[in-house]
């Protein structure tokens, strides 16, 4: 298994990571540090490796530019050329996909030796390319977990939106959160809270005093000047005052008792303060000024604003022409787009000057990039779910192992009760002998609960996410709107950018890998050769 590993040199660098200091009371750093002395000494194929130094750090692997401890334990290793890094699994490596694909660079140029001690696996410059995608896929599903824990948080707060409250933590001039009394105990509840009118009734007196004035007809700028010198506002607030939260507020549904939540409008439960009147009057003053008018996005700007960049860094404007055509009198308006040239680095901007529609052609071409085959697919699916399901009978016999030396340790702890008894050992051995077997427990049952963990079907369900918008992708983008096409290049892209008049990007990693395979026949093969088959690795 490990004879063909290509060690250009036996020194290794353990890197054991925990995301919080919870993690490290449930012996995390100890579990990965013994694993990492067994792998070493043992496990790695052929002589030991030289464990030359082991970083412990507890830090979050989501975002590379925060892994402060990570990036000195990487400068350690390129100094002193290091030729083997070993982590106790990949996402102690990392949750996203800058790292992990930093790392595969470096395993490419042969800088190093990527070791897993828990599942006794190594990543190599020769190994198979199966190896290399089974590690993308799992990169990609570490990266998902922060959003499903997300997603649990948007669910709860949705729950809690329909029941009439409003979800957020920041509430409106004139309101304060309220925490929840239990009514079996009549103590405050650490959890909940709804909406009420602050205490402080002046808070509410400035927002009323908001919708008079401009119900009178005073402009954004006026009320300003007129709070201010009113006295209402405390010397921070004053700082603060501006037009733009004063004009959220005049528009805002909270104070006619509903509530805007991630786009939807609620029907809420808290107390309304400004008069039914006032509401109205304020609202036949909406677009009559200038300021106030929000430009809608269209099939022609709705990539801009930053969302679309050139290629000096500066963003891409839409900046439409109209003019009228000498021969039929007819206006036509010319949806231009460019660079805003805020760097000064173009000379002239005829060259960078293109249409909205030949950009959206361009992104529509991405759909025959990424589309695949049903037949191609369901072969994906199909070798995915064989190597699952192999997968998974090797869990459950390592569970059935865990299990079995638990109740050894259990045995051990009942003769030693009886040791204790009848006068074969001291209190003070006793106390010895169970502290180290209840310890040895709880690492079998951090290791159970792992591999439990592992049995779960989230990974084939992702990939068949994945699978059925690459089957499906070119009719989607045909029937969706600006909006939802833009909402689907967000999943399928990443940098998009305007170079000249052409259209750059990168395709995000599960989309990229599916592109890969495509153009391979042997797709499938691992390094025996055998047909529709996949390495030990997995997708």
């Amino acid at each position: 298994m490990y004879s063909d590993i290509p060690y250009t040199n036996k020194k290794a660098v353990a890197i054991l990571r925990v995301s919080s200091g919870k993690q490290e009371d449930n012996f995390s750093h100890g579990v990965q540090l013994k694993h990492a002395e067994q792998y070493s000494a043992k496990d790695c194929g052929g002589q030991p490796l030289e464990l030359v130094k082991i970083f412990t750090l507890t830090e979050s692997a989501k975002e590379s530019s925060d892994r402060t401890k990570y990036i000195e334990a990487m400068k350690f290793i390129a100094k002193n050329k290091i030729g083997n890094v070993i982590f106790y699994m990949q996402d102690r490596e990392a949750r996203n996909l800058t790292d992990l694909e930093e790392n595969e660079r470096k395993v490419m140029r042969g800088d190093f030796i990527l070791h897993y001690s828990y599942d006794k696996k190594c990543l190599h410059r020769q190994s198979p390319e199966s190896d290399f995608i089974t590690r993308a896929f799992s990169g990609i599903m570490a990266r998902s977990y922060v959003r499903v824990l997300a997603g649990r948080v948007v669910e709860g707060m949705k729950a809690k939106a329909e029941a009439g409250w409003y979800p957020s933590n920041s509430v409106p001039l004139g309101y304060s959160l309220k925490k929840e009394i239990n009514p079996e105990t009549g103590q405050v509840k650490s959890r909940g809270a709804t909406v009420a009118l602050h205490p402080n009734k002046r808070t509410q007196e400035i927002v009323l005093k908001e919708f008079e004035l401009r119900a009178k007809g005073y402009s954004l700028e006026d009320i300003r000047k007129e709070i201010r010198e009113s006295g209402l506002l405390t010397q921070a607030q004053a700082l603060s005052y501006n037009i733009a939260t004063i004009n959220n507020r005049l528009k805002s549904p909270f104070y006619r008792g509903q509530f805007l939540w991630r786009d939807v409008l609620y029907e809420g439960k808290h107390p309304v303060f400004v008069p039914v009147h006032l509401l109205k009057a304020v609202e036949k003053t909406f677009g009559h000024k200038a300021s106030a008018i929000r430009k809608e996005e269209s099939d022609h700007n709705i990539l801009m604003g930053g969302w679309l960049k050139c290629s000096c860094g500066c963003n891409i404007v839409y900046d439409p022409k109209t003019k009228k055509i000498i021969k039929t009198g007819e206006q036509k308006t010319y949806h231009y787009v460019h660079c805003t040239n805020g760097k000064e680095i173009h000379q002239g901007q005829k060259g960078l000057i293109t249409t909205s529609d030949k950009v959206w052609d361009q992104l529509g071409r991405i759909m025959d990039k990424i589309s695949i085959s049903e037949e191609f697919a369901n072969d994906i699916a199909e070798a995915l779910n064989k190597l699952n399901s192999k997968t998974k009978n090797v869990i459950h016999l390592q569970q059935a192992e865990l299990n079995d030396k638990c109740k050894e340790l259990e045995r051990h702890e009942d003769q030693l009760t009886e040791f204790l008894l009848n006068g074969t050992i001291d209190k003070t051995a006793y106390n010895g002998q169970l502290k180290r077997i209840r310890g040895n427990r709880e690492d079998l049952l951090v290791q159970l609960e792992q591999l439990r963990l592992g049995l779960q079907d989230t990974f084939m369900e992702c990939v068949k996410t994945i699978l059925e918008l690459a089957t499906s992708a070119k009719s989607l983008w045909i029937r969706k709107s600006a909006q939802e096409r833009k909402e689907f290049l967000n999943m399928i892209l990443s940098n998009p950018v305007l170079e000249g008049v052409t259209v750059r990007y990168d395709l995000k990693k599960p989309f990229a890998v599916l592109v890969k395979m495509s153009e391979k026949e042997d797709w499938c093969l691992g390094r025996d050769s055998n047909s529709h088959t996949l390495s030990s690795g997995g997708f």
